[in-house]
């Protein structure tokens, strides 16, 4: 039961980033695609930098600050993945309307 509500919440929030990306300009869905790769990359590289502190720190405390820091960083990568993919489908989706 759980599950099948899920989906359907699931479903429906896709639906509406669909209708909200439909909304928006190519121009603007261009722009938020750039600045999506953008900051995926730089949330990579930082990442690296906290796996090199990480890497080289002695303090458990630290350590675990660093270790939280490091799981926000990979949510973040995967949520913005996840975000530059949905608009680069809007974006393929007016190219083949247009073509």
């Amino acid at each position: 039961m759980h599950l099948q509500l899920g989906i359907q919440i699931r479903e429906v929030r896709t639906d509406e980033e669909s209708q909200r990306l439909g909304r928006l300009s190519t121009a603007t869905l261009d722009y938020m695609h750039e600045y999506g790769i953008a900051r995926e990359g730089w949330l990579r590289y930082h990442r690296g930098n906290l796996l090199f502190l990480a890497d080289g720190e002695h303090d458990l405390f630290e350590a675990m600050r660093l270790s939280g820091r490091l799981s926000n960083v990979n949510r973040s990568i995967s949520r913005t993945g996840r975000r530059n993919e949905t608009i680069r489908a809007e974006l393929v989706k007016r190219e083949l309307e247009r073509g």
